[in-house]
C-alpha cells in the first residue's frame, strides 16, 4: 500500500467494517484490508458497519404453566 493519506480502505475489525486511511490500516496486523471500495459514488468514506449480537434462533423455554388438575375454579 501507498504512504499517501488521501487512499482510503476498508478494513474488518471484531467491532466490524470502518473506512480508514490505508497507512492506518498497516499499522495494525490484526485488521484484515477488505477488497470493496471504501468511498460511496461521491468520494465519501462509507459509514462504520458494525457487528451486532444476533439471538439465538431457538425459542427461549417456556415457563411451565399450571398442571392439567391445578386450573383456576370459576365461581
Amino acid at each position: 500500500m501507498a504512504d499517501d493519506p488521501a487512499i482510503w480502505v476498508r478494513v474488518s475489525t471484531p467491532a466490524g467494517h470502518f473506512t480508514v486511511p490505508a497507512v492506518i490500516a498497516e499499522a495494525d496486523p490484526s485488521w484484515r484490508v477488505l477488497k470493496q471500495p471504501a468511498l460511496d459514488s461521491t468520494g465519501r468514506p462509507l459509514p462504520p458497519k458494525l457487528r451486532e449480537a444476533i439471538p439465538a434462533a431457538t425459542p427461549a423455554t417456556p415457563k411451565p404453566g399450571p398442571a392439567s388438575g391445578d386450573t383456576p375454579k370459576e365461581n
